[in-house]
């Protein structure tokens, strides 16, 4: 017999709805966060990667104070470059007469990159 009261509460597919509804949210959410979580430590890694170069680039640009001061000399600071690229330009004055060389050094660490101009 139908009673005329309906009784109160959720039906079964009421609340399985609820449930796939939630779990879709929930798988959503977790591939959303799980991307984020993996990647975090690229910034870091650049962090210290940036640090890095800087710490040779310093390396360097002391050994640039040295020929400055005249306690070194050019072609001796240019061997002292080593390993790392270096584009070398010589420029001239107005009149056309070599005037200086500059020297362009490249310090590449990871994914970080650092350039410099130098002169003779």
């Amino acid at each position: 017999m139908k009673s005329g009261v309906r009784s109160s509460g959720f039906t079964l597919v009421e609340v399985i709805a609820t449930l796939v509804i939630m779990a879709l949210g929930g798988v959503a959410v977790f591939t959303f966060l799980h991307g984020a979580v993996t990647r975090s430590s690229e910034p870091v890694a650049m962090a210290q990667d940036l640090a890095s170069a800087m710490d040779t680039m310093e390396e360097i640009t002391a050994l640039y104070h040295d020929y400055r001061k005249g306690d070194l000399s050019w072609l001796a600071f240019k061997t002292d470059l080593g390993d790392y690229p270096v584009t070398t330009a010589d420029k001239q004055d107005a009149m056309g007469n070599p005037g200086f060389e500059i020297v362009m050094v490249t310090v590449n660490t990871g994914r970080q990159s650092l350039s410099t101009f130098f002169s003779e």
